[in-house]
């Protein structure tokens, strides 16, 4: 009995040193995910039953010099006692899994390159080029998280996308960039082609969020098929990111 006491908290104090521990390797598949830390241990999370002993959580520690993997600790899917908050994402080919919500890396816009968007006069053209589009989208779900607004598939309306289209956008470089009014630039732009674009890039990338993650501020592109509302979304991203680097 005091043996197995000894290696639970064994096990425990392993996982709570590994969130301060560099991964140095990562492999995903299908329906699991495996991170290789730099002091030789490897923690797996799987949510298929095809995978090693099946669906749950392992701890293995690797030899340096064969490799060899000596599983250390197994929690199964159904253990209610699980502590280790990477069990509530599953990683999947096409990105994290948390609580039905597919997370990918979110959109940062870079549009400052004069070879592209210069016309002969050094003045800068704001068009529907794929790099302005990013800056729109970026603005557009950046109001909608802020609005804490409902995850949406598509506009369905011009009067529907209006409805976004307010602040400032930056397109980066020179200071007469950087706060340039939305309605403004969006005032001259072909409307139909616009809501074309935006809802391609919905399809895409689905919605994106757009706040502080709890280390400053960044954005997470999200894909559902329930309906749930970007700010209150951004708050439970932020406190399960908080938990791991507590």
């Amino acid at each position: 009995m005091a043996d197995n006491q000894n290696e639970n908290n064994n096990y425990e104090q392993i996982i709570e040193e590994l969130k301060h521990i560099p991964i140095i390797d990562m492999i995903y598949g299908n329906g699991y995910f495996e991170h290789i830390y730099a002091n030789n241990y490897m923690i797996c999370v799987s949510a298929t039953s095809k995978y090693r002993r099946g669906r749950g959580a392992y701890l293995y520690k690797i030899d340096p010099i064969t490799k060899e993997e000596t599983l250390i600790e197994f929690l199964p899917e159904e253990n209610n006692n699980l502590k280790w908050t990477w069990i509530m994402i599953t990683k999947t080919p096409n990105g994290p899994i948390l609580n039905g919500v597919r997370i990918s890396k979110g959109i940062y816009p870079v549009v400052w390159n004069p070879t592209l968007f210069y016309t002969p006069k050094p003045i800068l053209s704001f068009d529907l080029s794929k790099n302005c589009m990013e800056v729109y989208y970026y603005k557009i779900f950046k109001n909608r998280t802020q609005e804490n607004k409902l995850y949406i598939d598509k506009y369905s309306s011009i009067e529907e996308l209006e409805e976004d289209i307010y602040g400032d956008c930056n397109f980066g470089g020179e200071s007469n960039y950087k706060d340039i009014p939305f309605k403004e630039v969006y005032n001259k732009l072909d409307k139909k082609e616009f809501l074309h674009k935006i809802n391609e890039m919905i399809e895409e990338h689905g919605n994106m969020i757009v706040g502080d993650l709890g280390l400053g501020e960044g954005n997470l592109c999200v894909k559902s098929d329930k309906s749930f509302q970007l700010g209150d979304f951004l708050e439970y991203l932020r406190i399960e990111l908080t938990k791991n680097i507590a």
